[in-house]
């Protein structure tokens, strides 16, 4: 094979890499949040006035059990997994008056916190923190108003960054970094109410920069260089 065709060759897989980073938006693969929202005890119906109340769901298992102020649920609360005969703790927060206020906490089967998050009169208001089964953190993000409002911040299992990105009224808005396991950057770009524009720049895992460029809602834009690994330039392209 004659240097001119490894050139080419060299060319066309930077640009195969180039495209698969160019439309990543991100790692970020949060769940939906009406799962948080739902009350999973809104349709239990409470039969007394005042006191400590136990709802049984399959086999007269304990499913949920809390305190009750004039038939609403008021107070602690304490939600389990039912598919067992054991007592396994899936979630524990407060109510005021039948609406979720205050923290609420998530469990893995195991026993360990999965989300830990805070309703302000039923609607998720501050921080949420998500962890895996080994109780080490995965992700935090903040909300406002159920939406995502702020810094998201994505890790690794070893704790290291996966991604950092800002949050505006549930839509990517401003700066994006994504990382590799290494520590390293794949790439960082500006999003205005998600969507990409501005200067884009991705990386190999040795650091050295890949390729960069231009984007316009979402498009390509302008002239792109794309480098090899020692960060010379091999192709530039005009869009």
């Amino acid at each position: 094979m004659n240097k001119t065709k490894i050139i080419i060759m060299m060319i066309l897989l930077l640009h195969c890499a180039l495209f698969s980073y160019a439309e990543e938006a991100s790692y970020d693969d949060s769940f939906d949040i009406s799962i948080l929202l739902k009350d999973e005890l809104a349709d239990n119906e409470i039969s007394i006035k005042n006191g400590h109340f136990t709802i049984s769901g399959e086999k007269d298992r304990i499913s949920a059990e809390g305190n009750v102020k004039n038939s609403k649920k008021d107070g602690e609360w304490k939600i389990y997994y039912t598919d067992s005969d054991e007592k396994v703790l899936k979630s524990k927060g407060t109510y005021n008056s039948d609406i979720k206020n205050g923290q609420w906490v998530t469990f893995h089967r195991n026993g360990k916190t999965w989300m830990k998050m805070t309703f302000r009169k039923g609607v998720l208001n501050g921080p949420l923190y998500e962890y895996s089964m080994e109780g080490v953190p995965v992700s935090e993000i903040m909300y406002s108003n159920n939406m995502k409002n702020g810094v998201y911040r994505k890790y690794f299992p070893d704790g290291n960054p996966k991604e950092i990105s800002m949050y505006k009224k549930d839509q990517k808005d401003g700066i994006q970094n994504l990382y590799y396991p290494n520590g390293k950057r794949i790439s960082i770009g500006t999003y205005k109410n998600g969507i990409k524009n501005g200067l884009w720049k991705y990386y190999y895992e040795t650091g050295k920069r890949k390729a960069e460029g231009n984007f316009k809602n979402n498009e390509k834009s302008g002239k792109w260089k794309i480098y090899d690994e020692n960060e010379k330039i091999v192709d530039t392209e005009s869009y």
